[in-house]
């Protein structure tokens, strides 16, 4: 069910199924599912799904809709997000890094250590405020060594907001 403003007013209702679910889809500082649905909705309105058991299961975005023509609304999965609603429902701030990035695995050859490659500082950021750069590689985030995309989005979310933290970069260059 898409509920919320799916209409464009508030306390409209529509109903639709999940047909595609694309796994892994980069975002600031995470990765997270989008859930792609047959029902109309209006993000700017506030649209809102729920399950047959009445659970919140996302909430739909334009961002990543599948092209313009498209009758399919997406949704961010919002078990992808659980650990950032639970500070903010309880009052807390949620930290925020400001990266955009995907894995890379260890090569000897080429000297590229495994960690997070850069794809985008997001201007004004905290990543970017330091001298994080799209291209570097985060290889450490504080004490931990950084392999994964998860491991980067674990230790951002465990960090304390305003609490300077080391981070290792690789850097191709100057």
């Amino acid at each position: 069910l898409g509920i919320g403003g799916p209409a464009g007013f508030v306390h409209s209702l529509t109903s639709g199924t999940i047909s595609y679910v694309e796994r892994n889809v980069q975002m600031t500082d995470r990765t997270a599912r989008i859930l792609y649905a047959d029902l109309s909705s209006n993000s700017r309105a506030g649209t809102f799904l729920l399950n047959m058991a009445g659970e919140v299961i996302g909430w739909t975005t334009e961002e990543y809709r599948a092209g313009e023509s498209s009758e399919r609304t997406a949704a961010i999965g919002i078990s992808d997000y659980k650990t950032i609603l639970e500070r903010l429902t309880n009052g807390e701030e949620a930290p925020y890094f400001g990266i955009r990035g995907q894995e890379v695995e260890e090569t000897w050859e080429s000297g590229i250590p495994s960690g997070v490659y850069v794809t985008e500082a997001v201007a004004g950021s905290p990543a970017y405020d330091a001298g994080i750069q799209n291209g570097d590689i985060i290889s450490r985030y504080g004490d931990t060594e950084i392999r994964t995309f998860r491991d980067l989005q674990t230790e951002i979310e465990n960090s304390r907001c305003g609490a300077p933290v080391l981070v290792t970069v690789m850097r191709r260059g100057r």
